[in-house]
């Protein structure tokens, strides 16, 4: 993931011991390739990195000692990581983030976590409804709404909600780009105030074509605009900075290339 103002890159490196266990840490550095920090060690897996906007905090989402899952913060000057909870998050504007177990629909009570990254803190919960479906959030700069990506069985297509704090659905639209098994990653880019994703072009490959929608306090503007179109993003993996200026993508191979 990218820095809030496009200068560092955040990553996980994988370190294996000669009898083949693995473990990763979390990595901070310039994009020029300078400035190389280790923020934390023996981190089981991780699949998600996020710079809260002023820089000061990463939140990453893995597994940590003593076998915690879910999303934890740590300092981007180094120290212990903080277990912000299981499982799945998203961050907001600032220093806040969203909690919630919309990938484990068994354990799911239709309720998502508003709370702040440095501390730990729970501000509110938001119900998001459907309860048993699968979800994630998208958090937006936009005062009171939130975007909730929802698709209610495994055979149906998803649609994005605009909802409000108390979970109530303002909008809703169903992308043709978001179709059965084509699920798309998502970032906010407050500096445009669009919805960017990247679109995989079919149901196998790596190519995607990096869209972007309007989003306003009244609803999602169903028209799209297409950013780039081929682009190999592998595991779908990319990143913006806040300001819209530039993105991040890994071409191949973790282990070669971002």
């Amino acid at each position: 993931s990218l820095s809030p103002d496009g200068t560092r890159v955040a990553f996980a490196e994988k370190q294996c011991d000669q009898a083949g266990y693995c473990t990763y840490q979390l990595i901070i550095q310039g994009t020029d390739g300078t400035g190389r920090l280790v923020l934390a060690r023996n981190i089981g897996y991780i699949f998600e990195t996020r710079w809260i906007s002023n820089g000061r905090f990463l939140q990453f989402g893995g597994s940590y000692p003593p076998l915690r899952h879910g999303a934890f913060a740590v300092s981007t000057l180094g120290g212990e990581p903080r277990y912000l909870g299981c499982c799945a998050f998203d961050l907001l504007s600032g220093d806040t983030a969203f909690i919630s177990l919309g990938g484990v629909p068994a354990l799911d009570r239709g309720w998502v976590r508003r709370i702040t990254v440095h501390d730990g803190q729970t501000l509110d919960s938001i119900p998001v409804r459907d309860r048993g479906a699968t979800y994630r959030t998208i958090g937006l700069t936009i005062p009171d709404r939130l975007i909730v990506a929802v698709r209610k069985t495994f055979e149906s297509a998803p649609e994005l909600r605009l909802i409000d704090f108390r979970g109530r659905v303002i909008n809703r639209v169903a992308p043709p780009f978001w179709s059965l098994g084509r699920e798309s990653p998502a970032r906010w880019v407050p500096a445009r105030q669009k919805l960017v994703l990247g679109s995989r072009r079919g149901l196998a490959g790596t190519e995607r074509d990096i869209l972007a929608m309007n989003v306003t306090a009244s609803g999602i503007e169903p028209d799209v605009d297409t950013v780039f179109t081929g682009l190999l993003l592998h595991n779908g993996i990319f990143d913006i900075s806040l300001d819209g200026e530039r993105l991040v993508y890994s071409a191949g191979p973790v282990e070669t290339s971002l």
